[in-house]
Order: structure tokens, then C-alpha cells, then sequence
């Protein structure tokens, strides 16, 4: 191996574990500052584990609870419940997506080398950035006593998945750095172009879905959208009333409003949210709209309660002011294309091809995001004879959300490119002159 390619994975190396070390800190100061303004008390301990749980959660990383042995007073013998829950903070899976990316890159650049080469480089940010992952997460594991007065005891444990925290960062990692690479490599005009022009459909139809939810909850701040945005008094009532548990609480809505964002991109583009599993079931599109959805009080530190739209919800068609949601995907994809085409410095047809490239970008995006963005839940309980046991994947339908984003990406993008012609005169940079000899 030659020296810039030992150079090259060396620099992989260090900036996989830089970008470890910045996002379990960021776990850390979750674990720390959340708890601390919600008025809990633990020990030093307790949240350094909590912390490390949260950096399982930056992954999709599934919290497992067990209860191997459950005594209950009403019932002869004993039996045994479990529950995961896997989420990713989509907000700081994009930090850390980030910055492997341009560790990838930085180190794909340092090595040199070919195209598959560089890939691989940007890819071996993997190890530095995993493996310390998985080695602290493994720590988050612990056992406390559970009693719900004299009706049942147990012992609870909790933990992360095993073979998840070994394979989500390691896979997330792999991924962010070998793109990083790749686009050290890839320095064409139609493929700038394109990852330029996708980047900006993927930015805008983020933006403009947060914007659309916000503006939803205002119009209906009775319905379903006012508890998903800080629009409403709904939503800052209980923020207000409990300074310190809103502000945690506010902070944590910032984490998952990425998730929100693509549980909105998914219907405004025709597609559906679902429910798959045990329970099989589509849960918002624009021919199935939760018109009341009941709330929950989840308790979460002595008096303190947030309500959570988990209750039972009652369907039907979306209002008509929803279909504006339209606009989401139908601006972004026109942006975007226009964006590939500038950057591509062409007209005509190779412009409107640079636009249709986008909207192989932004599906790659949406596709990648939207599997990140879905909830999956696995239960299961056992009393003598007697057990049950389900799984629940909800969030986007991944592969038609990828199919709409292809198309309206592909067909937004190569309208958005052809508008370039539109440009009056003025717009147009100046032709060179000629001079006769």
C-alpha cells in the first residue's frame, strides 16, 4: 500500500471517531441538561446511561425492555413481558451524517486513487466511528426493581438491541462516508449538477413541509397538526405552564421535526403513511385524514404530564385546504431542476437532462430518510400457557414515497430546467463578440 493510501485511511480513521466523540457528546448533553430542566433526580450514573441511550436513538437503535420474571398478585404463577422501541433523532443522525461525509471525502482526497477506490476510503470512516458506538452503547444495560403496588413485582431490564447497535452505525457510517468519497471522485458537470439540484428539491420540500405544518396547526388549532407544531396555545399551554419540561420538551420536538417533516413529504406527494405488521393499516394519505385524534397524558416527572396523540382516531377525507400540500413537492421539484439546470451551464436539453438527474438525487434522499424516519415497535407477554407477541413498523411507505419522489423529482426537475429559456434578455450573461480581421 502507498503512502497517501495509508495517509488516506488513517485520515479515516481519525475522523470517523471526531464525529463519534461529537455526537455522544451531544447524547450526553441530552441525557444531562433535558432531565435537569425537567426537575429529575438521579444519579451521575443514571445519566450517563441515559445519554448513551439517546446515542442508540441518533441510530435507530431499538430501547429493549424486559421483564423475565413478572409476578402479578391476580394471576397463578409468573409470567414475562418485553417491549423495543426503535426511533432515530433524525436532527442529529443528519449532524452525524454530515460529518461523516466529509470525512469520507477528506479522506478519499488524501489517499487518491480511482473511483471504487476513493469509495472505499470514504467508507473506512466506518470503523473509527462504529465500533467506539457500539462499545458504549453496550454499557446503557441496566436492571432496576419493578413493583406497581401489592397488584404485581418484578425485575426490569433495560438496554439496546445488540445486534443493532453493531449494525446501524456501522451501515450509517459506511454509507454518509462512501457518498463522501464518491463525490471526490465524480467532479462531472451533469453530476454536480444533479447532486446540487437533488439537494436543493430534498432541503426545500423539508422546509416547506415544517412550514405547511405549522400553518396547518394555526388554521385548525383543534386538529391533529396543532399538536405536532409549536403554533398553537394547544401546544405552548403546557410548554408555558412547565418552563423547565417545555423547554426539554421543545428541545426534543427539534430533534424528530426531520421525522415530522418526511411524515409530511410522503402524503403531500400522493403516498401514504402505514402501518405494517400485526396491525395493517394506512394512517394518512390524502383519501384516509385523521379528523380527531384523542390524546394520551403520559406522565413524566412527578405532576408533570404531556399529552401525546395516541388515543383513538376517527378517518376520513382530507379537507380540501390539505391539498396544498401539493405545493410541496411540486416547488421543490421546479427549484431544484432549475437549480441543476444553472449549475449544469447549459440550455435546452442538456439542462432538462441535469433536471431530470436531480430527481434521481432527491429520491435517493427521500428513500434513504424515509427509512429512517419510521417507528418499529416488537411486544410480547407470557402468563403460564398463555402468551402473545406482535411487531409494528409505522412511518412513510418506503418504496412508493422513493417511486413519487422519482417522479415528481424527475418531472418537477426537467420542467424546472426547461424554464430557463424563460429568462428574459436582461438575465441572459452577454454573447461574446466577434471581430473581423
Amino acid at each position: 500500500m502507498n503512502p497517501p493510501a495509508i495517509a488516506g485511511w488513517l485520515e479515516a480513521l481519525r475522523r470517523g471517531f471526531v464525529a463519534f466523540l461529537v455526537v455522544a457528546g451531544i447524547g450526553q448533553l441530552f441525557a444531562l441538561v433535558g432531565p435537569a430542566l425537567a426537575g429529575t433526580r438521579a444519579s451521575l450514573g443514571s445519566f450517563v446511561r441515559l445519554g448513551l441511550v439517546y446515542l442508540g436513538s441518533f441510530h435507530h437503535v431499538a430501547v429493549e425492555l424486559d421483564v423475565p420474571e413478572l409476578d402479578v398478585t391476580a394471576a397463578p404463577g409468573s409470567g414475562a413481558t418485553s417491549l423495543s422501541i426503535g426511533i432515530a433523532l433524525l436532527s442529529v443522525t443528519a449532524v452525524a451524517g454530515w460529518l461523516l461525509f466529509r470525512g469520507g471525502r477528506a479522506a478519499a482526497e488524501r489517499g487518491g486513487g480511482g473511483t471504487g477506490a476513493r469509495v472505499l476510503l470514504g467508507a473506512a470512516v466506518a470503523p473509527g466511528y462504529a465500533i467506539p458506538a457500539f462499545a458504549l452503547m453496550a454499557l446503557a444495560r441496566t436492571t432496576t426493581s419493578l413493583r406497581w403496588g401489592a397488584v404485581a413485582s418484578g425485575e426490569l431490564r433495560v438496554g439496546l438491541s445488540t445486534w443493532q447497535a453493531v449494525v446501524f452505525p456501522f451501515a450509517i457510517a459506511a454509507a454518509a462516508g462512501a457518498a463522501g468519497g464518491l463525490s471526490s471522485a465524480v467532479r462531472g458537470p451533469l453530476v454536480g449538477a444533479a447532486a446540487a439540484g437533488g439537494w436543493r428539491m430534498f432541503v426545500l420540500a423539508m422546509t416547506l413541509s415544517l412550514l405547511g405544518l405549522f400553518a396547518a396547526g394555526i388554521v385548525q388549532p383543534d386538529g391533529p397538526a396543532a399538536l405536532l407544531t409549536p403554533s398553537t396555545a394547544r401546544y405552548l399551554r403546557p410548554v408555558l405552564d412547565h418552563p423547565g419540561l417545555g423547554v426539554a420538551a421543545v428541545g426534543h420536538h427539534v430533534a424528530v421535526a426531520p421525522n415530522e417533516a418526511l411524515w409530511t413529504i410522503a402524503p403531500a406527494m400522493g403516498g401514504c403513511l402505514v402501518a405494517r405488521g400485526t396491525v395493517d393499516a394506512d394512517l394518512l394519505c390524502y383519501g384516509r385524514f385523521p379528523r380527531e385524534v384523542a390524546t394520551v397524558p403520559i406522565p413524566i416527572s412527578g405532576e408533570h404530564v404531556v399529552l401525546l396523540p395516541l388515543g383513538e382516531a376517527s378517518f376520513g377525507p382530507a379537507p380540501r385546504g390539505y391539498l396544498l400540500f401539493l405545493l410541496v413537492p411540486l416547488v421543490s421539484a421546479g427549484f431544484g431542476g432549475r437549480r441543476a439546470g444553472e449549475r449544469s451551464g447549459e440550455q435546452g436539453r442538456r439542462a432538462v437532462l441535469a433536471g431530470t438527474a436531480a430527481g434521481l438525487v432527491f429520491a435517493g434522499l427521500v428513500g434513504a430518510a424515509s427509512l429512517l424516519s419510521t417507528v418499529t415497535i416488537g411486544y410480547g407477554a407470557a402468563f403460564g400457557a398463555e402468551g402473545t407477541s406482535g411487531w409494528l413498523i409505522a412511518g412513510p411507505d418506503v418504496p412508493s414515497a422513493t417511486f413519487l419522489a422519482l417522479v415528481w423529482g424527475a418531472a418537477g426537475g426537467a420542467l424546472g430546467a426547461a424554464s430557463l429559456r424563460w429568462r428574459s434578455p436582461r438575465s441572459s450573461p452577454p454573447a461574446a463578440r466577434t471581430t473581423r480581421r
